[in-house]
């Protein structure tokens, strides 16, 4: 999580995902997108929300023989 956090930083879709020319209220980038757009020499660091940084530690974890699962729970209440 400490390394996700690290290389990564929050952003909201509209504002740094353009199509053409349209920017675009939701999108979700996949782990290897996001592992790709940081780089630990340069300092540069990827871009995304939510979803795309769950994608992102979700794969970190399963690839280090970490059980992990993503739930969409849209209905859920939390009181």
């Amino acid at each position: 999580m400490k390394y996700v956090q690290r290389w990564t930083e929050y952003g909201y879709d509209e504002d740094n995902v353009i199509r053409n020319g349209d920017p675009q209220p939701e999108w979700a980038w996949n782990a290897d997108e996001m592992a790709n757009a940081f780089n630990e020499i340069t300092g540069a660091e990827a871009i995304g929300d939510c979803e795309d940084m769950a994608f992102l530690c979700g794969t970190i974890y399963v690839g280090a023989g970490i059980d992990a699962a993503i739930v969409d729970a849209p209905n859920m209440q939390l009181w």
